[in-house]
């Protein structure tokens, strides 16, 4: 195995390249109209970690050997389960040491040259960034840049805010997303039911609890009532990672859009006798959304 410099502390100081890094990027974003990133420590060591395996185990991938990839890295670092990562990564083999902090713009201006990697560096919804790089003189130097935070909204459109909804406004944006779907399907539209909101709103989970509706009972969550005033009940749900800090307009079209394209709940989406709607979301503000809609048959 090649003598591997893991921090590059031997040739420069690797706070000092990361805040460089730092600064190359921010410069980056302030001319797109962007906000600036902040080094964080789990973004720092997901980032030092895979420069640090890239060269021990001489491969260049953002898979490594074992199958993890940089959310997996930046997960164990302690990096929120609700955010999105993204990496950038870069070999130079005649990069040898002690030439290591020379590197640091060239690699930049590499990254800013390439889209995908131009992407990742003006990406919306990031905040967190790290910077990891190794260098042995068998093997050259591999750098990496990750950057994390709480995503956008799925399906948010170009040049579209992503305003946050207030519970009101999230489920009658809810019903109008669909009843769009059923109209297109030939199926009457829906009416709203505060009473199924308040359902949808009991069916969510605290923060603590994992996402899952099933075995939950529906009529349970009514009013008690309202329990014998619906024929029937069904639930839909859906949950996503990295899609923004507020509920918004894109999340619920989202939301709607995946009912309709799953087969099993595309059946209660579209029921040809369900008669009213309720929803509601939750969000962590880290970028774990949940939605939950409920449809009933009025007696």
């Amino acid at each position: 195995m090649p003598a591997a410099m893991s921090a590059a502390a031997s040739t420069a100081d690797l706070e000092s390249l990361r805040r460089h890094a730092l600064d190359l990027v921010n410069r980056a974003r302030h001319d797109e109209g962007l906000g600036p990133l902040m080094l964080r420590p789990a973004a720092n060591a997901a980032a030092q970690a895979h420069a640090d395996d890239m060269l021990a185990r001489g491969y260049y991938s953002h898979t490594a050997p074992s199958g993890a990839t940089v959310i997996d890295r930046y997960q164990q670092a302690g990096g929120s389960t609700s955010h999105l990562a993204a990496e950038n990564i870069a070999r130079c083999a005649t990069c040898q040491p002690p030439s290591i902090g020379a590197s640091v713009e060239a690699l930049h201006e590499g990254w800013m040259q390439s889209p995908l990697h131009r992407d990742n560096i003006l990406r919306r919804g990031v905040t967190a960034f790290g910077f990891g790089i190794a260098a042995s003189a068998e093997r050259g130097l591999y750098a990496v840049q990750v950057f994390a935070g709480p995503g956008q909204p799925h399906d948010l459109q170009p040049g579209e805010a992503a305003t946050p909804l207030d519970p009101e406004t999230q489920w009658r944006t809810a019903l109008a997303q669909v009843n769009r779907l059923r109209r297109e399907a030939g199926r009457p539209p829906l009416e709203s039911s505060q009473t199924l909101v308040v359902a949808a709103q009991a069916l969510l989970p605290s923060e603590s609890e994992a996402f899952s509706l099933t075995g939950r009972d529906l009529y349970a969550a009514l009013p008690e009532g309202e329990r014998r005033s619906w024929r029937s009940l069904a639930v839909l749900g859906a949950a996503c990672g990295g899609c923004g800090e507020a509920p918004a307009a894109a999340d619920i079209r989202d939301f709607a859009q995946r009912w309709r394209n799953d087969e099993g709940y595309r059946v209660t989406l579209l029921a040809a006798g369900a008669t009213h709607f309720g929803f509601a979301m939750a969000a962590n503000g880290e970028g774990r959304k949940l939605g939950v809609a409920v449809i009933g048959t009025r007696r």
